[in-house]
C-alpha cells in the first residue's frame, strides 16, 4: 500500500487543525451531535486523530473505536483512554462486519484509493457516515491526495452496494458533502 508522505506525519505531529481545541476538532464533534440519530451499535471512528470525537461518541453511549496513521496522535488517544488502531482505512485490523458504523469525518480525500477505503468501510461495517470536503478546484491542503470535486465524485464509490439513508450538501467551515448509507 502507497504510504503517506513523511511530511504528512510531520503535520500530524504538529498541532494539527483537526486536534482538539481547534475549529475543525469542534467541528467534528459538532457533526456526531448533528448526526447522533444515524449511529447505531458499535462505532469506528476511521481518522480518529486524537480522538476527540470519539470521547463525545463514548459520551454519548457508544462502544468506539478508532483508527489513523498518524502515531502522535494516537499516543493522545491512548492518554484519554480510548482504544485506537493504527491502519490505513484501505486495509483495516477487523472482522467482517464487526462494526455496526463508520463515522468518517474528513479521512476519505485522504486516500489514494478511495475506493478501496470504501470497500473496506462495507466490508467492517453495515452502516457508514461519511464527510467529506467539496473542493472544486485543486485541493486545498497537500495530504488530500484524492480531492472531491463534487457530490456526484462522492455517490459513485457507494453505486450499487448501498441504500443512501441521508445525503446533504452543507457549509460549516468550509463547503461539505455528508452521505450516510447502509451497506447491502
Amino acid at each position: 500500500m502507497k504510504k503517506m508522505p513523511k511530511d504528512y506525519q510531520e503535520i500530524q505531529a504538529k498541532k494539527s487543525s483537526t486536534s482538539r481545541g481547534t475549529q475543525w476538532g469542534t467541528r467534528a464533534r459538532e457533526s456526531v451531535f448533528q448526526y447522533l440519530g444515524y449511529f447505531k451499535g458499535k462505532i469506528l471512528e476511521v481518522g480518529c486523530n486524537d480522538g476527540y470525537a470519539m470521547e463525545y461518541i463514548q459520551e454519548k453511549g457508544f462502544e468506539v473505536e478508532g483508527v489513523d496513521i498518524a502515531r502522535h496522535k494516537l499516543k493522545i488517544a491512548k492518554e484519554h483512554r480510548l482504544k485506537v488502531h493504527f491502519a490505513y482505512q484501505e486495509k483495516m485490523p477487523f472482522t467482517d462486519k464487526q462494526f455496526d458504523t463508520i463515522f468518517s469525518s474528513h479521512t476519505l480525500e485522504h486516500s489514494y484509493d478511495p475506493k478501496k477505503a470504501v470497500n473496506e468501510y462495507q466490508r467492517v461495517a453495515k452502516r457508514a457516515i461519511v464527510i467529506v470536503p467539496i473542493e472544486p478546484t485543486a485541493p486545498s491542503r497537500p495530504v488530500h491526495v484524492s480531492p472531491f470535486n463534487s457530490e456526484e465524485d462522492l455517490l459513485k464509490l457507494f453505486k450499487d452496494r448501498r441504500e443512501i439513508l441521508l445525503k446533504e450538501s452543507r457549509y460549516n467551515i468550509e463547503r461539505e458533502y455528508i452521505v450516510i448509507v447502509e451497506f447491502k
